[in-house]
């Protein structure tokens, strides 16, 4: 796979109403070997799944927990 060369071309200007400016150019060139770009959504889905579950289940353990501890702390 050839690299390609993208050239981005742009002024930085101290303020808006300012005449002093400098040039600058970017040059960004592509990985030299191919990105993966398989992703597999119901994997991912899953993956987010059990994420979700977890951070969702451990949220409601800890505020039942909480809620325990302060009745027993005013009771």
């Amino acid at each position: 796979m050839a690299s390609q060369n993208i050239t981005v071309n742009g002024q930085i200007c101290d303020m808006p109403s300012s005449q002093h400016c400098q040039s600058v150019t970017l040059t960004l060139s592509e990985l030299p070997y191919p990105q993966s770009s398989v992703i597999d959504p119901a994997t991912t889905g899953q993956f987010w799944g059990i994420a979700f579950t977890s951070v969702c289940a451990l949220y409601l353990f800890s505020k039942g927990l909480g809620v325990l501890l302060n009745m027993v702390k005013h009771g």
